[in-house]
């Protein structure tokens, strides 16, 4: 929703370059994207943005509309978040010698990692709470597959299986636990 000055994308993309150049690199980039995606982007000579009213779906936009929508005490709207979050923004993307691109992607790769790590304990408490181990135990072990090192998500684990009759797979997970801590 917000247009970017062409001098921004130019620096965070080729900000090792000159002025000149980073801006002509933009330039030879934007080329195809209008070929291909021009009715969904608004490009002129100083800025650049998706175009005001186009048809696209963006996840990132649609996980924090859940997340706020959620705010309410709505765990529905938790729940769609969380079924949103499908890996670490803009994994496998790579852009070489963009620092300033990088540190800008690792901030937003981070911060959309711990919002979706706080959904999910949000989530299983809201479970615990409601007594629906399964989903509580299903939800930390989604927690776990992201931060496997996280110990006290692995207690976390634990206990909700002991609560929901499930000593061996608590004992198994206490297993699991020490075996991740022991190799860090």
């Amino acid at each position: 929703g917000n247009a970017v000055s062409r001098s921004s994308l130019a620096a965070l993309m080729w900000g090792e370059s000159s002025e000149t150049a980073a801006r002509s690199n933009l330039r030879k980039a934007l080329q195809p994207l209008r070929k291909y995606l021009g009715e969904f982007l608004s490009i002129n000579r100083d800025r650049v943005s998706l175009a005001e009213g186009a048809n696209i779906w963006v996840d990132v936009h649609q996980f924090n509309a859940a997340l706020k929508a959620s705010a309410q005490d709505n765990t529905q709207n938790l729940a769609n978040a969380i079924d949103l979050y499908q890996g670490d923004f803009l994994e496998g993307f790579y852009v070489h010698n963009a620092p300033d691109f990088e540190n800008w992607w690792l901030t937003q790769r981070a911060r959309l990692r711990e919002t979706m790590l706080d959904a999910l304990h949000t989530l299983a408490d809201h479970h615990t709470k409601a007594g629906e181990f399964e989903t509580a135990i299903q939800l930390m072990r989604r927690y776990l597959e992201l931060e496997p090192w996280r110990e006290s998500a692995h207690r976390r684990l634990m206990d909700l299986l002991a609560h929901n009759g499930q000593r061996s797979a608590a004992l198994a997970q206490y297993e699991t636990c020490r075996q991740i801590l022991s190799k860090e």
